[in-house]
């Protein structure tokens, strides 16, 4: 699934509910998607429209894989299935766990190759404003912060 508030979503959920979950790169082919998904032993597998004919074809190569859920569109099949269909009957109100209220800030693309342009004092002066606690960022050994690239030790 490329980088949307449904994969956010599903991240979150994933956490919440204190299940194992691997995040794949949108750009993968399916046999090397196929490769991922059948080595961590997934049983479920969480697609968007955009991404389905992928997914369709990993469901061929892995069938341990017993449900994909497409997270913005609808299901075509029984182990195809949409996210209203895969969660009719639970309830509609989430279960949260008693701790301290965390904020987050999601900076993300979907082109490995593309560089950060993202204005890191604008960036610090977020967290600070919205009291942020946790923040996702991609670990690099250089980066590009507008016009100049600079080496991070």
């Amino acid at each position: 699934m490329e980088n949307n508030s449904r994969y956010l979503e599903a991240c979150g959920a994933g956490e919440q509910s204190g299940l194992y979950y691997t995040c794949v790169n949108s750009y993968l082919t399916a046999s090397e998607l196929a490769y991922i998904v059948a080595n961590s032993e997934s049983r479920i597998l969480i697609t968007s429209v955009a991404k389905l004919d992928v997914a369709r074809e990993v469901l061929k190569e892995c069938p341990k894989v017993e449900l994909c859920i497409v997270a913005d569109g609808g299901g075509e099949s029984e182990r195809i299935v949409g996210l209203q269909q895969a969660t009719a009957g639970l309830p509609k109100t989430p279960i949260r766990r008693v701790h301290r209220r965390r904020h987050a800030i999601f900076v993300g693309h979907d082109r490995p190759a593309e560089r950060h342009t993202a204005d890191p004092e604008r960036y610090l002066e977020l967290i600070e404003k919205w009291g942020v606690t946790h923040s996702p960022l991609v670990p690099t050994s250089g980066c590009y912060w507008g016009d100049k690239t600079s080496r991070i030790p």
